[in-house]
């Protein structure tokens, strides 16, 4: 199943590339995403993901991070822990979420209680890697928004929320990848 060609797959891939040209072919698909996010539940609580290696030297206390991509959590550790398997080094990331999106309702898995993070969803690793013995790697990350000062005005008044900045901040970047383009031409 891993060797899959999916949507999900190939646009994760394209969102991860540093060349932002790559995603160019997907605005459409981005901008239908986004607003179908839009209309889902937001989650707000402890999400958790999974990798099957250890990735835990790119993440340190204090650092502030963004991941590009769109991430298939669950609110369940056993679910998490059953993709894992039997990895000699897997990472499990327990995320404080603030603005997930809940799917569980609409996946044909729905025990498996999935959450999404949208592109440009930002963290604070929370602490130090915690290194098991048993090969697993346990990174804490906190989903922090731009206006984190306001987050209790924010909840309260229902104000945007961390994906829609995200996205906002991606749109940006585009739009001033357009505009060089467009001077070149």
């Amino acid at each position: 199943m891993s060797d899959e060609i999916t949507a999900y797959r190939l646009l994760n891939q394209a969102l991860r590339i540093e060349d932002r040209s790559t995603v160019r072919p997907w605005f459409s698909y981005l901008k239908l995403l986004d607003s179908a996010a839009a209309k889902l539940p937001k989650f707000k609580g402890t999400i958790w993901r999974g990798v099957n290696k250890n990735v835990t030297h790119t993440f340190k206390k204090g650092q502030k991070i963004t991941w590009w991509s769109v991430s298939s959590c669950s609110t369940s550790v056993d679910v998490i822990s059953s993709f894992l398997g039997n990895a000699p080094q897997s990472t499990l990331f327990n995320i404080d979420c603030i603005n997930g999106k809940s799917i569980a309702a609409y996946t044909c898995y729905p025990a498996e209680d999935e959450v999404i993070l949208m592109p440009g969803t930002t963290f604070e690793v929370v602490a130090n890697p915690l290194h098991h013995h048993g090969g697993l790697h346990i990174i804490h990350l906190k989903e922090i928004s731009d206006d984190d000062d306001d987050d209790d005005e924010q909840e309260s008044t229902g104000l945007s929320t961390a994906s829609a900045s995200a996205t906002a901040s991606v749109a940006q970047e585009f739009s001033s990848m357009n505009l060089k383009q467009a001077k070149r031409e």
